[in-house]
């Protein structure tokens, strides 16, 4: 079974000419007593439309909720087909969470193993500060989706 991420800690990473959200995201392997582990960004959809807003900047009503708010159809049409949006970011629409090729491949680990989660933080660029904290955030994630 594909078990999804789950999202346990986030931090904002930042470029020389951007920054982004990163999260810390866990997923359930096959073995119930290993997770994945792995630093993840939502995949960047593509511009919002200007189609959504009137001239002053202000969502179309189909695009809004009843405080004027931009509300994201649960699809986007866009040049790569149809995909799930997750959210927005600015002017970027989102989609699904998937691992961050930068600090690498997901790294597997036990799930009650302080020392090997606390290890794969290291690996991913993480600071395992506070590791057992993390690893009760792990426990309750990961039971959700059991």
């Amino acid at each position: 079974m594909d078990y999804p991420w789950v999202i346990v800690d986030e931090r904002e990473g930042v470029g020389r000419v951007d920054t982004w959200s990163e999260y810390l995201c866990v997923k359930l392997t096959d073995d119930d007593e290993k997770i994945d582990i792995a630093v993840c960004r939502h995949e960047v959809i593509g511009e919002i439309p200007s189609e959504w807003f009137d001239d002053d900047g202000v969502p179309l009503p189909e695009f809004s909720d009843e405080n004027g708010y931009l509300v994201l159809p649960e699809f986007y049409e866009g040049w790569a087909g149809s995909t799930k949006l997750t959210g927005h970011d600015g002017g970027y629409l989102l989609g699904e969470l998937t691992w961050d090729e930068g600090p690498g491949p997901p790294i597997t680990a036990e799930r009650q193993d302080v020392d090997a989660v606390s290890g794969a933080l290291k690996s991913l660029g993480w600071s395992p500060s506070d590791t057992k904290a993390l690893i009760d955030a792990i426990r309750k994630a990961t039971s959700k989706v059991d």
